[in-house]
């Protein structure tokens, strides 16, 4: 660009009233603040959208754990039952004596990972519910699960709709509120400037 170039586009731009400038951010932005302040405190995220914003909503999930190198995995869980959430319970055998214990869930990631939790509405069966917030506050170290057979960092990301069972979430414990964030992302919030 030539000095007189750029002196007319500084001319046009000192014309310019600068309340009328408006400062766009990214859709993603607010999302990712999101993620990044509670994946891996809060155990329970739950982001609410509707069906026209799910699909821009996975894209932002995918690419957040891609960038911590975590696994991703979807889980839907229409249809679930307490054994799909916690893991089936087998029987063991050691030195003749039988004790069972869980197996790990199918949905439950090889490595590190993010399950992200679709399908859970008003008519998810209360014990399924139950059976979420169980395997989400799984406590980590000895004498317990070890790390690698229990869902990373939040453990699960929610998607919600407007029929979210919210409320009875609530009801199954008051150590839910503790563990539980969500955020509303708009559909589609774009902008030609």
């Amino acid at each position: 660009m030539d000095d007189e170039m750029r002196k007319k586009i500084v001319e046009r731009w000192s014309k310019i009233d600068l309340s009328k400038i408006r400062v766009v951010t990214s859709p993603d932005e607010p999302l990712e603040t999101f993620l990044s302040a509670g994946f891996g405190i809060k155990r329970m995220l739950v982001i609410n959208t509707d069906v026209n914003g799910k699909k821009h909503v996975l894209r932002v999930l995918e690419k957040f754990a891609e960038n911590r190198e975590l696994e991703f995995n979807i889980y839907d869980a229409k249809g679930a039952n307490v054994e799909d959430v916690r893991g089936e319970i087998e029987i063991v055998w050691e030195k003749g004596m039988p004790y069972h214990q869980r197996k790990k869930p199918v949905y439950w990631p090889e490595n590190r990972g993010m399950i992200v939790v679709d399908g859970v509405n008003q008519e998810t069966d209360i014990e399924v519910l139950r059976a979420f917030l169980y395997v989400a506050t799984m406590p980590y170290g000895e004498d317990c699960l070890r790390p690698d057979q229990l869902p990373y960092g939040s453990g699960f990301v929610f998607l919600a709709y407007d029929d979210f069972p919210f409320e009875r979430f609530a009801s199954i414990t008051d150590y839910f509120k503790d563990e539980y964030c969500s955020i509303t992302w708009p559909p589609a919030p774009y902008t030609n400037e």
